[in-house]
């Protein structure tokens, strides 16, 4: 097994654009890489090159730091210290022939070629029974990735034992793709390969700014006139029970002239349902003008790149955001937990938290600050004795509508059930040509429904929401098929099948 792990050099370069054909590692910008983690969730890792150093020929690079474990002191008060470490491994160094060797977390060498040509072949990395990976310039070509175009290489990669034969091994076929002038397009793990098969795809970039960037404070709490919220507070304690469900609209919005506070002036609409073992009471909390105030630089956390320190090093407790992207909201957050954050013995000193429960953990998604506290989208807080949530049912942002909009009117009604079953509906004719009828078999006196059709491979094609009665649906442009609706109502009770088009 190979092992390459150079010292320090005293002297450090001031950053500078280091820049060749086909360099996998820039100075001077920041880049995004988005993956699939194995919790299904979008992730998104940056990377920053802070520093280099130079030994002889050949220049060494490395990432922000960021919090990792201390693999020689696992338990005790330095279990976690920054460290230079990301997705391109521990440290990167560039030869001067052009080749880049990539440090993994157990400072094993994996090694890319960037000035390969079509076929060339090698060893990317060396396993200690001998078997390798091997890598192979599979193509060049000319591609384009978040706005930009660029000569972009794909490397190949397939595993074979210490003969040469080739084996099974999850990174077969699998492709790295590096483009002239913007570094990495394609990517894996670095840092922890060959162990991790996760691939990562370039999502964004600074200086030239192209793809998605880091998400901000100014992005979060990014409102306009119009927008409109419906909020649920859940809190929970033994037999008592608390559901505070709130709707705000954006009446008006002002900039200060420095763009650092945006004041908005909002309707705002609350009830609450209070239910114990013997009653339940609905009442109406408020139903006023509110004004809500953002001063974007006391959101500095925010400006922070995913798993960066969150706050200065001499805060006694500190932690990092995760970022990444929801398809289902179709918005990017910000997101962390207790398990994120870590207490501080000295500046190089940090360690896990005692964690008793299950404490607090935040959401912020992108134009979706609003409600409780400093703008969370989602947080949800378990002790002892009760627990505490935060979330948004429904939000109506232009043409961008998401989740099934609560009837505040029914909330105060004692026919309002949370319970309630889903609703019996029919479509006629079905299949249909031009139009179709959705009819509701049972009452839905006073309830909302959305709903949502999908084809064969998963897609929205149709949103209809604010549904109170029967609805006449014409064909516009659907195509012929078969298609999968859902009609959901304000408490998520869902109703599917399929309907047909001619």
């Amino acid at each position: 097994m190979i092992k390459r792990l150079l010292l320090f050099f005293s002297l450090v370069v001031s950053l500078e654009a280091f820049c060749q054909d086909y360099s996998l590692v820039n100075t001077g910008k920041t880049y995004f890489f988005q993956y699939r983690h194995y919790s299904n969730v979008d992730l998104t890792d940056a990377i920053r090159i802070d520093s280099f150093t130079v030994n002889g020929s050949d220049s060494i690079f490395f990432n922000f730091k960021k919090f990792g474990p201390n693999l020689l002191d696992q338990t005790g008060t330095c279990a976690r210290t920054l460290q230079h470490i990301g997705s391109m491994g521990i440290q990167t160094i560039k030869y001067s022939n052009g080749d880049f060797c990539f440090l993994n977390s157990d400072t094993d060498s994996v090694f890319i070629r960037s000035s390969a040509l079509i076929n060339d072949t090698w060893t990317m990395y060396r396993f200690i029974n001998g078997n390798t990976i091997e890598a192979t310039l599979s193509n060049i070509s000319v591609a384009g990735f978040i706005g930009l175009t660029d000569t972009v290489k794909t490397v190949t990669l397939q595993a074979r034992d210490i003969l040469q034969n080739p084996v099974a091994h999850p990174f077969n076929n699998k492709t790295i793709s590096f483009s002239r002038n913007y570094g990495l397009v394609k990517t894996v793990n670095l840092l922890t390969f060959p162990s991790d098969t996760l691939t990562y795809d370039i999502y964004g970039q600074t200086n030239p700014v192209a793809g998605q960037q880091n998400l901000t404070a100014r992005d979060i709490f990014n409102f306009n006139v119009g927008d409109i919220f419906h909020f649920l507070h859940e809190q929970n304690a033994l037999s008592h029970q608390y559901d505070i469900y709130t709707r705000l609209k954006v009446l008006s919005k002002y900039v200060s002239v420095n763009q650092d506070t945006i004041i908005y002036l909002d309707s705002s609409y609350q009830v609450v349902v209070e239910t114990d073992t013997a009653t339940t009471t609905r009442t109406l909390l408020y139903d006023s003008i509110i004004s809500d105030q953002y001063i974007i630089s006391e959101f500095q956390k925010f400006e922070k790149l995913p798993e960066e320190p969150a706050f200065p090093l001499t805060a006694f407790q500190n932690g990092s955001y995760q970022q990444g992207y929801s398809p289902v909201l179709n918005r990017r957050f910000k997101r962390i937990s207790p398990y994120e954050e870590y207490y501080r013995y000295s500046d190089s000193c940090w360690n896990d938290p005692i964690i008793d429960g299950y404490p607090c953990w935040y959401e912020f998604y992108e134009g979706l600050g609003r409600g409780n506290g400093p703008g969370f989208y989602n947080t949800d807080c378990q002790f002892m004795f009760y627990n505490s949530s935060f979330q948004v049912l429904y939000y109506q942002q232009g043409a961008d509508i998401w989740g099934s909009p609560v009837n505040f009117d029914s909330l105060l009604s004692s026919t309002f059930d949370l319970g309630d079953s889903n609703p019996q509906i029919s479509f006629y004719p079905n299949p249909f040509t031009t139009s179709v009828q959705l009819h509701f078999e049972t009452p839905v006196s006073g309830h909302r429904f959305i709903l949502l059709l999908f084809d064969v491979l998963g897609k929205e094609v149709l949103r209809i929401p604010d549904i109170h009665s029967d609805i006449v649906i014409e064909r516009n442009n659907l195509a012929r098929g078969v298609y999968s609706y859902s009609l959901t109502s304000e408490k998520q009770a869902a109703t599917t099948g399929k309907l047909i088009v001619y």
